[in-house]
């Protein structure tokens, strides 16, 4: 899917609730029951990030992808899908759990929004990358 957390029960597609609802032998209708605020949720995006070598992305995180957007990207790339697509990228070789594709919501320092912005914000000259887009 997206390598990251979701924020809430309708980014799941209804599909894939049913299957893995009857793989591990519930009814999908538990999952609209599921605390998305709550210290379960919490306890089990670590347990999912830690299973996968994933961590999730901090504020020095979210500095250093800011950075490398302004520097690599922001100067050579005007396509904000193509810019989350290396975002999404980048913290997949960094081994990051990406940003919220949106204004953060309390869930973590990063949202691919603020990371954008501060990168295009910085002004600096981009340069060619050994590595642009995947």
């Amino acid at each position: 899917m997206e390598a990251r957390s979701p924020e809430n029960a309708k980014e799941i597609p209804a599909s894939a609730v049913a299957y893995v609802a009857q793989q591990v032998k519930v009814t999908a209708e538990e999952w609209a029951a599921y605390d998305w605020a709550g210290r379960a949720i919490k306890r089990h995006r670590v347990e999912i990030r830690g299973a996968f070598g994933f961590r999730e992305c901090t504020r020095e995180d979210q500095a250093r992808l800011a950075e490398w957007l302004a520097v690599e990207l922001c100067g050579v790339e005007l396509s904000r899908d193509r810019l989350a697509d290396a975002v999404v990228a980048r913290c997949r070789e960094d081994r990051l759990e990406p940003p919220t594709p949106g204004p953060t919501t309390g869930a973590g320092p990063c949202s691919l929004a603020s990371a954008r912005s501060l990168a295009c914000r910085n002004g600096r000259p981009a340069r060619t990358s050994r590595k642009l887009l995947p």
